[in-house]
């Protein structure tokens, strides 16, 4: 048997392995004490045992609170990297993972937590203070009082600085919260502190939103990018009135659809046009930057090194766009092309 390694960086894999080590829990407990009870060989005993050392009550009771956690998040990950997400579907998916994350923070969620880890039960693992390999309290040492390092004590500290025991529910519960909230730290971060801006600014551009042509969202968001706020509030008042007067059939639904509308009218509505496009074109994470760049390594690998740069950006927008042209004609394409260069030497027909 070998364990499956994870990655310290995306949370998907994390999540995984958290659904899968709680389910299979009790096979993997087992299957560790039949390797060592029963296996030959030395080195793979030695790793069991090791492994079957860390199966404490504290480690128990964390895996199956995070498992719990992580389950909520890697649904918003896994959405957050789709190539068709805009921001306005982001910020209501991250407003409702807080809520989430909120509810989390309680103490009946605690308890359901605290009782979800039966299997602390099933082990033999009664008192949170016992240790996986069973040890006597008489064997044990008598413990050192905890010092806080003085080197930190004119600081705020909101993480532990040494390794912390679970000795009860209370302790269990402080320790979640502090995951909890940095959780919800990490988001706020990330999205909502100057990012908010844009986001609430690209949630006021589609016109499903319950925030559509918002001034005061709109105009911040046009701040960022240097445009001119007076213009701009002159085209939202008559984009109010132009909207106002097209039946409902006929009125662009996504942010991709209010673009080729304002695209035909471009000289009328000049800065909505430039805002439009800058919000099509921002990615909600870095997802895209990256399929970008392990579409390069396919294009542009030791076969292909002295490809010019046009050619490279046009085989890398097929590649990067490849749900896209699957669907173009290539019957089509191939008759243009004879008909370009008529005396290429290569015979197409």
């Amino acid at each position: 048997m070998e364990l499956k390694q994870i990655s310290n960086t995306r949370w998907a894999c994390q999540a995984s392995m958290l659904r899968i080590a709680c389910k299979r829990f009790m096979l993997l407990y087992e299957l560790l004490s039949d390797v060592i009870e029963n296996d030959s060989n030395s080195d793979r005993v030695i790793e069991a045992r090791g492994l079957l050392y860390q199966f404490s009550s504290d480690f128990i009771k964390t895996l199956f609170a995070l498992r719990h956690i992580f389950e909520f998040t890697k649904n918003t990950s896994d959405l957050l990297q789709s190539p068709e997400l805009d921001y306005s579907d982001a910020l209501e998916l991250l407003e409702v993972l807080q809520e989430i994350l909120n509810d989390c923070r309680t103490d009946t969620t605690m308890q359901n937590l605290w009782s979800q880890a039966a299997v602390c039960h099933d082990l033999g693992m009664h008192d949170l203070e016992e240790s996986c390999d069973m040890q006597r309290e008489t064997e044990r040492r008598p413990q050192r009082a905890k010092q806080f390092p003085s080197y930190l004590k004119n600081f705020i500290v909101d993480c532990p600085v040494q390794r912390e025991k679970l000795q009860n529910r209370g302790d269990f519960r402080r320790e979640m919260f502090s995951v909890i909230d940095r959780f919800k730290k990490e988001i706020e971060r990330r999205f909502f502190n100057d990012n908010k801006i844009i986001m609430l600014g690209i949630k006021a551009l589609v016109p499903e939103s319950t925030t559509f042509l918002k001034t005061e969202d709109i105009v911040a968001f046009d701040r960022l990018y240097r445009s001119k706020s007076q213009d701009l509030k002159i085209e939202l008042e008559n984009m109010r009135r132009v909207f106002a007067r097209k039946p409902d059939a006929s009125k662009p639904k996504t942010l991709l659809q209010l673009q080729q509308y304002i695209s035909r009218v471009a000289d009328a509505f000049y800065e909505m046009n430039r805002l439009i496009k800058i919000a099509c074109t921002l990615p909600v994470s870095t997802c895209a930057c990256e399929r970008s760049f392990s579409t390069l390594r396919i294009v542009k690998n030791y076969m292909r090194t002295t490809m010019v740069q046009n050619r490279l950006q046009s085989l890398m927008i097929l590649g990067v766009h490849s749900s896209r042209s699957r669907k173009l004609d290539l019957h089509n394409i191939v008759e243009k092309f004879d008909t370009l260069y008529p005396k290429s030497r290569i015979q197409l027909h």
